[in-house]
């Protein structure tokens, strides 16, 4: 692809590109770079290049990089020729056809055309050329890659590799196994894995990888705020330093805003993985060490799982249990989180973890470790102030209010699915019954929810909206604020008020989240934050109050026994008289 903008280099070239999302379902920016070792030729090639707007959606983007073997003659022709041939074979192949099923003809064509000219020509004798080929489409990433051009992944500040060399060590160096034009029958290798915003695509010749270790390559990749040209010049710098007289020949591509996945990516990805086991601790799965259980569920396993290369790092793991590993419905919950996950961002919503190892070798949900305390257990030991409920509340608020801008209705919303973090910080969990837009009825073969916390529409059997997850959040307010009493009594509605020091503006507003009604509840629950804002000044008297709820059940409790001590004794008193 040309480029007006491309630099010239003494050694070298570098050139940027950038893909608009006005123009394209997906918005990114490339940098490939090329630097002349020791020799005349370069023998490595570059390019990248974007389809027509039609093409976009079935055939995506290319990012080549192909690296002659200098073991034979006219490396550098079958490193061009290889990459000219794939990008004019893959982009005139048809649209109907996925990109594994295009890429094996185009290869098999290539690698017996360079082969026949190396046969034909002494020029190009033994001609052959590793590579890596990148090809973006919307959210997916598929990588075919034969010898020892290298493609790295990195999220976040984690860098993994994706490829793996195919070479043997020998007593004078290493021996590239497979290449184009190698052999007469040629294999390679492909992965595929899915990309989000952020995501950064590197593929380096050896002549870099060689001499830069994999912590010099994250640490010059994760310290760079943009990754540019100032950043390749570093790693070819260090690469010079350490020894490298080869060719260098780096690509960069930066993931800005790609299409946000299908909620059936998701359930075709649960569909085709195995199901696995249960792990137990000590137990590895893909790159994870397995250190305990958090939770048993009756669906769901958890565990507090650590990287292999990053032990001091921390995530968590979620496994469908052996009693419902039959259960579709169950083994979609697992898809339904990750939906969510990546379609809703918000600090106050649990998140989700993809592409850390690629392609998971079974089923399972990966996600941060969050260091603190379900809402459920900080009731019960005490360690919540009124003025700190108050604030958990509005950010809960705002957490299902994201979730609802997008559509989205949680349907389990109770203490247990609430995480309290660092100072009151908030995490809304456990999105596995959510309701997504678009689908018809409950799509779940077993219960919905939690029957104390569910609304009495859903447990009816009728369809949820916000006004659902509004009355779950009303009993769980009024869990907390009474120290884990149930709303309801034998005449309906027990009063708040009948607990120590709460107002009765937070009764009147939990009130109306459980009426029976829909039509009578808060529509959303961005309008009980805004309700709780209108009483902040009351709010605010008690800042500095050190009273937590459960020591309001407490008092509350004692009182009680007062009076029943004090109906008992008159009992007694009545009793001996009449005697």
């Amino acid at each position: 692809m040309e480029n007006p903008n491309a630099k010239e280099f003494r050694h070298g070239y570098s050139e940027d590109f950038f893909v608009p999302s006005s123009e394209s379902p997906e918005s990114y920016s490339v940098l490939i770079s090329s630097f002349t070792g020791d020799k005349e030729v370069n023998e490595d090639y570059v390019c990248f290049h974007v389809g027509e707007l039609k093409q976009l959606n079935t055939h995506g983007s290319v990012l080549i990089i192909a690296d002659g073997l200098s073991g034979g003659k006219g490396g550098r022709v079958a490193a061009e020729l290889f990459s000219r041939c794939f990008v004019d074979g893959y982009f005139s192949s048809k649209e109907s056809l996925p990109p594994e099923k295009i890429v094996g003809h185009i290869f098999d064509s290539i690698n017996k055309w360079i082969v026949s000219m190396a046969k034909m020509d002494q020029a190009l004798e033994g001609m052959a050329a590793s590579f890596c080929v990148v090809i973006i489409r919307a959210w997916e990433c598929y990588i075919f890659h034969a010898g020892d051009v290298r493609c790295y992944l990195l999220n976040d500040s984690e860098l993994q590799q994706i490829t793996s060399d195919h070479v043997v060590s020998a007593l004078y160096g290493q021996y590239i196994t497979r290449a184009i034009g190698l052999e007469s029958e040629f294999i390679g290798e492909m992965n595929k894995i899915t990309i989000s915003d952020n995501n950064k695509i590197i593929v380096c010749s050896d002549g870099l990888h060689r001499f830069v270790t994999h912590n010099q390559l994250r640490k010059s990749l994760v310290d760079a705020h943009f990754l540019g040209s100032s950043t390749i010049d570093d790693l070819v710098n260090c690469a010079r330093l350490n020894g490298s007289k080869d060719d260098i020949s780096i690509g960069i591509l930066q993931c800005l805003e790609i299409p946000k996945k299908s909620y059936m990516f998701y359930e075709n990805q649960i569909d085709q993985l195995p199901l696995g086991k249960c792990p137990h601790p000590g137990d590895l799965v893909d790159g994870f060490a397995i250190i305990n259980l958090i939770h048993d569920g009756y669906y769901n396993k958890t565990f507090l799982v650590e990287p292999v290369n990053s032990p001091d790092k921390k995530y968590v793991m979620k496994f469908p249990n052996h009693r419902t590993l039959r259960n579709k419905s169950i083994l979609d919950t697992i898809a339904r989180e990750k939906w969510v996950a990546s379609v809703v961002s918000s600090p106050w919503l649990a998140e989700v973890i993809e592409n850390f190892n690629g392609l998971p070798s079974q089923i399972y949900l990966l996600a941060p470790y969050y260091n603190g305390n379900t809402l459920e257990k900080v009731i019960r030991e005490n360690n919540v102030s009124f003025y700190e409920s108050l604030l958990i509340a509005k950010k809960v608020s705002y957490g299902l209010y994201e979730l609802h801008r997008h559509g989205i209705i949680h349907r389990d919303i109770k203490p247990d699915n609430i995480m309290i973090v660092n100072d009151n910080d908030v995490r809304i969990m456990d999105f596995g019954f959510a309701r997504i837009p678009g689908q018809v009825g409950s799509e779940f073969d077993v219960d919905l929810g939690t029957l104390a916390y569910s609304a009495p529409e859903l447990v009816g059997g009728n369809l949820a909206d916000s006004r659902s997850d509004v009355y779950s959040f009303g009993v769980t307010l009024y869990y907390m604020f009474s120290g884990g009493k149930s709303p309801f009594g034998i005449d309906g509605y027990k009063s708040l008020e009948r607990y120590f020091n709460i107002p009765a503006w937070l009764d009147g507003i939990i009130r109306k989240m459980l009426s029976r009604n829909p039509n009578e509840r808060f529509s959303d629950t961005l309008e009980i934050a805004y309700e709780i804002d209108k009483y902040n000044d009351l709010s605010r008297e008690l800042r500095g109050a050190e009273t937590k709820v459960p020591l309001i059940m407490k008092i509350s409790q004692v009182n009680r026994w007062r009076i029943i001590s004090f109906v008992f004794f008159i009992v007694i008193i009545f009793l001996f008289f009449e005697r």
